[in-house]
This record gives C-alpha cells, structure tokens and sequence, in this order.
C-alpha cells in the first residue's frame, strides 16, 4: 500500500515507447520501481513492461547533477552571483535615493509657501521663523 506522498520524478520520467508516463510500483522485496503506466493499466495491450528502479534513477540523476556541477566554473558563478547581488542592492538604493530627493522636493516647495505666507501677512515673523527651523531641521536629517 502507497504512502500517500509522490515521489521524486512523479509525473516527469516517461515511457521511450509510449510517452506514457512511469508509475510507481512496489514488489514483494519492497523494491520500488517505475513501470509505464498503460502497461500497468491495460497489462500489456498499448505497451511493455519498461521498468527501471527507483532508487537506481536516484542514483543516475545523482550522479548526472554532480557531473554538471563539477564542469561548472565556481569563480564564474560566484562572480555571476555577487554581480546580481549588487544590482539589486544599486537597484534598491536608486529608489530609496528618488523618494529621498522627492521628500527634499515636497519640503523645499512648502517652505517656498511659507515664506509666501510670510510675505503676504498670513503667518507672523515667529511662526515663520519656527516652522522653518522645523523644516530645514527635518531636511538635514
């Protein structure tokens, strides 16, 4: 009786004859092995009885992973790596830099308007003189 869990390559290995895909089957040893699935299905009308071992693909793929692995360029991917690394870093400080240079231009503009009101007589010397004290206070930081 079944685990309930997929394995590994469900839904991935196929049958070379068919295209049909492998089912996972176990045997009286506790053997695991893949078999095609319309030979499983209509015992042999559509197809034979391809089987491989389960744990003898884990092996195999195991095995082919390493050998890519070993022809690979470690300097190049770690360079390729810290390359990504660092445009997103430049990326993310680009745009903290234009909400910084935005916020630098929202407060320039209201300290402009303030200095309007100052002019026009709707605000006095000493609110002027503290909400500016405020704002570039505010700027600086």
């Amino acid at each position: 009786m079944g685990t309930g869990k997929s394995h590994i390559f469900a839904g991935k290995v196929r049958c070379l004859d068919c295209k049909s895909t492998m089912q996972k089957t176990t045997n009286n040893a506790k053997k695991s092995y893949l078999r095609c699935k319309l030979y499983c299905i209509l015992k042999g009308n559509l197809c034979s009885k391809h089987t491989i071992r389960l744990d003898r693909l884990e092996e195999i793929v195991s095995l082919r992973i390493k050998e890519h692995f070993k022809l690979l360029n470690e300097k190049e991917i770690s360079d390729e790596l810290e390359d990504t690394m660092f445009k997103v870093d430049v990326k993310n400080l680009e745009k903290e830099l234009a909400k910084v240079n935005d916020e630098i231009k929202t407060r320039d503009t209201v300290l402009k308007n303030i200095y309007i009101d100052k002019i026009k007589g709707t605000i006095t010397e000493e609110q002027f003189m503290a909400l500016n004290k405020e704002f570039i206070g505010e700027k600086i930081v």
